[in-house]
């Protein structure tokens, strides 16, 4: 009992050390946020599975993260980081077997797949472009945290023996820049001298800075700033030779120093088997891009009777007039809503909010008034329809369970055969591990995957009318800070929700911390980006708030954005504390629990008020000025009423209006010095105002 007791004493992420622990892995402490400032020394000598240490290490370090000695523990991971458009993971996957085994999400969205070790085996680094094999290493276990994101386990089964794809004798015949799908180049740039390719991509500023070698990024990272100078050639260039010469000839090649012993031919070697494939494919996807946009700027002119270049040629269809589209559009039918003004149907709406904020609950709570007709949420809902939920999250068994509490509170479950029925409007379906977007290496905006053609046929099978996604971060498997993929994205569960007349709500964690990444900085990884931000022109957003001034604490579910009508007003939510169902905080509650919160300054400042009045110095009415209701309470009875404390003026003035409004004090017009002003006075029981209020 006295080791449970200790175990429950531990912060959450000591119980999981302890966890990780128990089942034999090797730990190690690690700061708070970082994956690189150990704790306890060098990790390769102190990682331990001994419960004693483990549970000494939290108690001095509650907070720290939790780091893994795979060697030690007898693991090997698979690193991909799936959220870089480089990541070749799917492609080496093509025809190759994943075992159910041990399998994190990592804190910037990408996957680590943990497997058994064989004995005495060796490992490449590299597996392919962005993903990693780790073995002699470390990686960080859930729920430790980094870049503002945290890991999470999304399948708890046991390591699975290393695939054979893995081991040191499959891995190393795959060669990321010599064995790999060929670059698709449909739109190969026209010819151009050396000379003029130069110029070309010197003429940015940036690229000029990189090719002399004069730019930040190459005085701290030449790799990366080779990199980028290599991308914007191969934008101008299609013969990988030429981009060689021309970058190769760059001083900021010529004048940086080779790395230990090896010869400046060896690193220009390197340099080019790391940078130029990944380069001539990113060249290659923005040619694409710019021909489609091109292409498709050839059909609206084509559609309008102008020519492609723009120049000649007459209006044709598709130009209306404002007579024309209300003569077209005033029988049409008003914008539906599945709830009033908050989620329109033939749209996708996103509802992102902190962790931990309720966002599935809520959406279930949403599922069941629109499936049954009862228990009013957020809105009115017009008709009981069909709801289909698709969770990448929790457990079909963790939905039930929160079903069977929000039935219960809502008195549903007691009304027999009606109650089996409205149920039966709801369907779930467990999808965890499934993306509907990945990255595309031909196409700069993503690709839908097969799961996003289930996704409708689902909703046609169930004519559901509401669908729920929970959540992003596990459907959406692409770059969460790239305008072209999450516009791709959104666009396509749009379609979706006109062609079936449905409204989707994508649910979204948001990650408040900023962060730093190749993509650039990162404030709110979904409703916090632009990219997310446009993208969608429907969308909510959950907060917590805590408990202050006697108002318990609770999540306010605020309209953020909507193309369809005037935003709706914010909706306050308390939860049960015992079965965590959400209903409404009224204003009448929020008004008692001020009023009894503020009950002892009430009587305070009444008191105050009282004895000003018998001084003959009675405190003015005066909201501003330098002789304000605040200021003549400061000065007579200053350490209650301090200066420059807004909260406790703001308190003040409402502890005044309820003594006025319940009728104890009252307006008083008084003369000093041939002026005239008002104060407060305090009313005795016999006067006949007393209690009635002002």
């Amino acid at each position: 009992m006295q080791s449970d007791t200790h175990n429950q004493q531990l912060s959450e992420k000591g119980r999981m050390a302890l966890h990780w622990a128990k089942l034999g892995l090797c730990v190690f402490p690690v700061q708070n946020g970082t994956k690189d400032k150990l704790l306890a020394g060098g990790w390769q000598t102190v990682a331990s599975n001994d419960l004693a240490q483990v549970k000494q290490w939290w108690t001095d370090n509650s907070d720290a993260n939790i780091g893994c000695n795979l060697a030690k523990s007898g693991l090997v991971a698979v690193d991909a980081d799936i959220y870089k458009p480089e990541c070749e993971f799917n492609a080496f996957m093509q025809g190759r077997n994943l075992p159910a085994t041990l399998t994190q999400k990592s804190a910037r969205g990408g996957f680590h797949l943990i497997f058994r070790a064989e004995d005495a085996a060796k490992y490449p680094g590299k597996l392919c472009e962005a993903t990693e094999i780790k073995h002699n290493g470390y990686i960080m276990l859930a729920p430790s945290t980094f870049a503002g994101g945290i890991y999470t386990v999304e399948n708890w089964a046991e390591p699975a023996p290393c695939p054979e794809w893995v081991s040191s004798r499959q891995a190393s015949t795959f060669d990321t820049h010599t064995v790999q799908t060929p670059i698709n180049d449909p739109n190969p740039a026209a010819p151009i001298t050396d000379e003029a390719l130069r110029d070309t991509v010197c003429g940015s500023p940036a690229n000029a800075a990189h090719y002399n070698g004069t730019s930040d990024l190459a005085k701290t990272n030449m790799s990366e700033a080779t990199f980028a100078l290599t991308c914007a050639a191969c934008l101008f260039s299609s013969d990988e030779e030429q981009v060689r010469r021309v970058v190769m000839a760059s001083p900021l090649v010529q004048n940086s120093p080779p790395k230990g012993s090896e010869t400046r031919a060896q690193k220009v070697q390197r340099l080019w088997a790391t940078e130029y494939p990944k380069a001539a494919r990113r060249g290659a996807q923005e040619r694409q891009q710019q021909a489609q946009a091109a292409a498709h700027g050839a059909q609206i002119a084509a559609a309008i009777g102008q020519p492609a270049s723009g120049q000649g040629g007459t209006t044709g269809d598709g130009l209306m007039s404002l007579v024309e589209m209300r003569t077209k559009f005033k029988n049409e039918p008003p914008q539906a809503f599945v709830i009033d003004r908050r989620i329109p149907e033939g749209e996708a709406t996103l509802l992102s909010g902190d962790g931990g904020t309720g966002k599935t609950y809520l959406m279930q709570q949403v599922a069941v008034y629109v499936g049954t007709g009862s228990g009013e949420i957020i809105g009115k809902v017009d008709r009981v329809s069909p709801v289909l939920i698709w969770t990448a999250e929790d457990t079909l068994k963790i939905l039930d369970e929160r079903f069977q509490h929000i039935e219960k509170s809502r008195h549903i479950a007691s009304c027999g055969q009606w109650a089996a029925q409205s149920l039966a409007n709801i369907k779930c379906r467990d999808v965890l591990g499934a993306a509907l977007w990945v990255v595309d290496r031909d196409n700069p905006a993503g690709k839908p995957t097969p799961a996003m053609a289930a996704l409708a046929a689902d909703i046609r099978a169930t004519s559901a009318r509401l669908v729920v996604l929970d959540n992003a971060s596990n459907l959406f498997q692409a770059n969460p800070n790239d305008q072209v993929q999450v516009t791709a994205f959104a666009t396509e569960l749009r379609r979706i929700a006109r062609e079936n007349h449905c409204a989707i709500v994508l649910l979204a964690h948001v990650n408040a911390e900023t962060a730093s990444t190749k993509f650039g900085p990162i404030t709110k990884t979904y409703s916090g980006t632009v990219a997310w931000n446009n993208a969608f022109r429907s969308r909510m957003f959950i907060r917590k708030v805590p408990a202050e001034n006697g108002i318990p604490e609770h999540v306010v579910v605020s309209h953020e954005k909507t193309n369809y009508g005037a935003l709706a007003e914010p909706v306050r939510l308390k939860r049960n504390p015992e079965n965590g169902v959400l209903s409404s905080l009224s204003n009448h509650e929020i008004a008692d629990a001020i009023d009894e919160s503020l009950s002892p300054l009430v009587e305070q400042v009444f008191t105050h008020i009282e004895l000003a009045h018998k001084r003959g110095e009675p405190i003015r009415t005066s909201l501003t000025g330098s002789r304000n209701f605040y200021q003549c309470l400061a000065e007579m009875f200053g350490k209650d009423y301090p200066d420059g404390d807004k909260e406790t003026r703001r308190k003040v003035r409402i502890s005044i209006e309820r003594l006025s409004a319940s009728g104890r004090i009252t307006k008083l017009k008084e003369w000093k010095s041939g002026n005239h002003f008002h104060s407060w006075g305090v009313l005795q029981p016999d006067d006949p105002r007393y209690g009635k209020g002002a």
